[in-house]
């Protein structure tokens, strides 16, 4: 997300998204093996930060990635649960 973020025209978003990165729990860092696993989410149609993104969700060991990118939601990825925000309230609404 720094590198990312650090590309931002918008300097009003790159300053939430600061704020935001610092809750974050976990920091995932580039590494060869993330490289390659967002090589092959790109190969199955990820654009390439999307691709970056869901890899870094794995990596880290997430229980799912949260988006409504429908073109993410569509994909096969059984490494991570793809979930849309309204499902996932839904589906934890009971555990609340």
């Amino acid at each position: 997300m720094e590198y990312e973020n650090d590309k931002n025209p918008y300097t009003e978003r790159s300053l939430q998204i600061e704020k935001w990165q610092s809750l974050a729990a976990v920091d995932c860092d580039f590494s060869n093996d993330l490289f390659n696993m967002a090589k092959k989410f790109i190969s199955l149609g990820l654009r390439e930060k999307d691709a970056y993104h869901v890899a870094c969700a794995i990596s880290s060991n997430a229980d799912c990635f949260i988006t409504t990118d429908s073109k993410i939601l569509n994909k096969n990825i059984p490494d991570i649960r793809l979930i849309s925000p309204i499902d996932f309230i839904y589906i934890t609404e009971g555990s609340i």
